[in-house]
């Protein structure tokens, strides 16, 4: 199964309790989960009612669809801690987390990053001279062709 990065995801999410949380579909002018993701497809989200806010790893599941909180990375709570939800709308998206971006900034160097494990060769390697990142030939296509993560 793969992680997916994609823009502009975002849903709305009723889910009550510590429980995987049930997606209601795209709010206007955003995509739905499913539409890049498939059952087993991990992403990082942040569901949030604008008091409270939710920061984890989640994991596509088949039923109708839902994502399954995998790992919780930090919320208005503490690190780590989940936040029981009461039965009310909340919009929920797909995020890269700080840390996740800082890791991969302080990776430096020469040394690429294979994204997870793919055999096609998809690299990223970060330039100290350019201060960014670089895409290999094969990531450059893919994001022309369309394609996610």
């Amino acid at each position: 199964m793969a992680h997916v990065l994609a823009d502009r995801i975002l849903e709305t999410t009723s889910s009550a309790g510590l429980g995987a949380y049930r997606l209601q579909g795209p709010r206007p002018g955003y995509a739905a989960f499913a539409s890049v993701m498939l059952p087993g497809d991990t992403c990082h989200y942040t569901t949030t009612d604008n008091l409270q806010w939710e920061i984890g790893l989640a994991t596509l599941l088949p039923d109708g669809p839902s994502l399954a909180r995998t790992e919780i990375l930090r919320s208005s709570r503490g690190e780590g801690v989940p936040i029981p939800w009461p039965p009310a709308p909340r919009a929920i998206f797909l995020t890269v987390p700080a840390a996740e971006l800082a890791a991969l900034r302080t990776l430096g160097g020469s040394d690429p990053i294979d994204l997870a494990g793919r055999a096609d060769g998809a690299l990223l390697t970060y330039s100290a001279d350019l201060n960014s990142w670089i895409a290999s030939n094969v990531i450059r296509q893919q994001l022309m062709d369309g394609g996610n993560f």
